[in-house]
């Protein structure tokens, strides 16, 4: 996502570590504060982390929107749409 987002041209908010506890708090270890737009997979495994990532960034000033994609899975195979077997 930052890579798109730098190909854009779009400004990014610059974060980290010691600037944005919450931030470096709230994101998986591995995960730079500094590309706050990777949360991974790890909101899956984790669900209340995305509550956490939200609430810092919506706290820091840097922050003016939030851009959320959320990847819905089904742990039942078959009940998908597009399922063929």
């Amino acid at each position: 996502m930052l890579d798109l987002a730098e190909r854009l041209g779009l400004d990014l908010p610059h974060a980290g570590d010691e600037d944005a506890p919450a931030l470096r708090e709230a994101l998986p270890p591995f995960v730079g504060v500094s590309n706050p737009l990777d949360m991974t997979a790890q909101g899956l495994v984790d669900p209340d982390r995305y509550y956490r990532t939200l609430a810092a960034a919506f706290a820091d000033d840097r922050f003016g929107s939030v851009l959320l994609g959320v990847i819905q899975t089904d742990p039942d195979p078959a009940a998908s749409p597009g399922h063929v077997e």
